[in-house]
């Protein structure tokens, strides 16, 4: 198995939720194919929720489905499990994946870095790797690798599932408390949180991912480090889990790099800026609520031509919000060819 960190979910069960959570991590650990429980102590949807949760604190698990489990009614219930691999090639994943996690702790001297940066690097080390499998983006049904760690560390693409998991093993190896996040953008979608100097932050891989990593791209920073209020404009979150309450944007990467402008007379400058780094997005805090949509098009537009004597940037579209004391501006581009 891989190394295990911090596992909410368990820690926030109690009473026959937590000896049920016990019996199916231990039944899951084992391979067993079934456990039986009594539904007067669990009820049957509740039991399928549980399960959700073994598998998301535990990415080892990644050699099952939560959602292809078979549950029996009756007295005794069953609940039968459908792993995916046999002993062997198991085995085969887990040393596969723990040298790549071993050569990028090593390579980068991980646990030498503030926790911070840890995080950081995580994030653009998942957004560089990997894109979202576009047979799931066109609405078809993706592999089961899609779902677990494999699909990232394996076929170099995944969905939602997968990056959150491979997220969280790698805080689990960096000793950085994360745990996953279902919720609903129009479909099942999830993410993650981690703990940062005492406070719980969102983190959404997918969101952030970018689709140009052959080129050396690494994404956009959008859904990094950001507080309920923030996600909950794009989503919903699944409240039957209680998760921790996030508040703050302090930590986004905007607010510790400085991405911040006192007004928008400064934008001009902020974006030309910006555009010297190269990024397929750009994201301004204004610490002023009368930016609107032309201001912040007039402003790129002047510092777009200041930088298309190398080459040309387009802006694709934009949107602003309004945030506790700031606009925030998203702007995505892209080069004319």
């Amino acid at each position: 198995m891989f190394k295990e960190g911090y596992k909410y979910f368990e820690h926030s069960l109690t009473g026959k939720e937590l000896l049920f959570y016990q019996k199916t991590y231990q039944a899951i650990k084992n391979r067993d194919v079934s456990i039986a429980f009594d539904y007067h102590d669990v009820a049957s949807e509740r039991a399928r929720e549980i399960v959700k949760y073994v598998f998301e604190d535990n990415p080892s698990f990644f050699y099952f489905s939560p959602y292809k489990i078979i549950y029996a009614a009756g007295f005794p219930s069953f609940i039968f499990f459908n792993y995916f691999y046999d002993d062997k090639q198991i085995e085969k994943y887990e040393n596969d994946i723990k040298y790549i996690i071993m050569r990028f702790f090593d390579e980068y001297n991980v646990l030498e870095l503030p926790v911070y940066n840890r995080i950081l690097i995580f994030h653009n080390f998942i957004s560089s790797l990997c894109t979202y499998d576009q047979v799931v983006a066109d609405g078809g049904i993706g592999v089961n690798e899609d779902y677990n760690i494999i699909g990232v560390f394996q076929g170099k693409e995944a969905v939602c599932y997968g990056f959150s998991q491979v997220f969280k093993l790698l805080c689990d190896y960096a000793n950085i408390d994360c745990l996953i996040i279902r919720g609903d953008v129009g479909g099942a979608h999830a993410w993650n949180m981690v703990e940062y100097h005492g406070k719980f932050y969102h983190i959404d891989v997918t969101w952030d991912l970018s689709k140009g990593k052959n080129k050396g791209l690494l994404g956009a920073y959008t859904y990094f480090m950001v507080d309920d209020e923030w996600i909950l404009k794009s989503r919903t979150i699944n409240q039957e889990a209680h998760y921790p309450i996030s508040h703050g944007i302090e930590n986004t990467l905007f607010g510790k790099k400085g991405y911040v402008v006192k007004d928008t007379y400064n934008l001009e400058n902020y974006f030309y800026n910006r555009l010297l780094e190269y990024p397929k997005e750009i994201v301004v805090y204004v610490e002023d609520h009368q930016m609107n949509s032309t201001i912040v098009h007039q402003a790129y537009d002047k510092a777009s031509q200041r930088f298309c004597l190398k080459v040309n940037r387009k802006m694709r579209y934009s949107s602003i919000s309004t945030y506790q004391q700031y606009s925030i501006a998203c702007i995505k581009v892209g080069d004319i060819l």
